[in-house]
């Protein structure tokens, strides 16, 4: 992995893990069942359940042994698809896996 690609995926990792995102505005599909700001709050995130699988994966993949950062992912990863399953409709919450 190049340094400028490494220094990327690390400062989207520290926005990732203290969760500093900012909603994204809905999507369309099934989230228009929803109101707007919890359409909004739901697509914000999967998108951020997204962005942890991808940056667990990146990591693991570049033989990073930093469990401690990797370990914390995962628990922020779990955290998310928790608050999706307590605000999804229920065929939502089996898209994120």
């Amino acid at each position: 992995m190049t340094s400028s690609v490494a220094t990327i995926v690390l400062s989207k990792i520290g926005a990732l893990v203290s969760g500093s995102r900012t909603p994204a505005d809905a999507q369309q599909g099934p989230q228009e069942m929803l109101s707007a700001s919890t359409g909004s709050r739901l697509a914000a995130l999967c998108d951020e359940h997204n962005d942890l699988d991808i940056a667990i994966s990146v990591l693991l993949d570049a033989g990073n042994r930093d469990d401690l950062l990797i370990t914390r992912l995962k628990k922020r990863k779990l955290q998310i698809k928790d608050e999706i399953a307590s605000i999804a409709p229920w065929p939502m919450v089996s898209r994120v896996a």
